[in-house]
């Protein structure tokens, strides 16, 4: 006889401690939070791909979170709200403090072109008409 079908978060309690752990995180810093999403809509309108690394390359030490797994949850934050995607590449993180702990690559999904290359593309004549 075939088990119940259980409930997406019932058959993975794994991913609900994760989600219960990035909202507690976020709240108990949500002015910090709040305020590095707006950096990481600054790297990701700057940079095709970036880390982490980038975004706290841009913070002062006032800026950054209380909590180390602030950063992770920050950028869980962003792709929630459709800033970033995860690549499912990773490199070793250049900071010292995480000892070349691999961190995820990120992609931006609101890098602006330059103003040259947006102009190049709307200028761009399809392969059938240059010929």
């Amino acid at each position: 006889m075939n088990a119940p079908l259980l409930p997406f978060d019932e058959a993975r309690p794994g991913r609900r401690a994760r989600e219960r752990g990035i909202r507690d995180v976020t709240c108990n810093d949500l002015e910090a939070m709040t305020g590095m999403l707006a950096r990481v809509r600054d790297v990701a309108r700057r940079l095709q791909q970036f880390t982490i690394d980038d975004v706290r390359a841009t913070c002062t030490l006032d800026e950054q979170p209380r909590h180390p797994n602030a950063w992770s949850a920050l950028l869980v934050n962003a792709a929630k709200a459709k800033i970033v995607a995860a690549t499912g590449r990773f490199q070793e993180s250049e900071l010292p403090s995480n000892h070349r702990r691999r961190v995820q690559i990120w992609r931006s999904l609101i890098v602006r072109m330059p103003a040259q290359e947006f102009t190049d593309l709307a200028t761009e004549r399809p392969a059938a008409e240059v010929a």
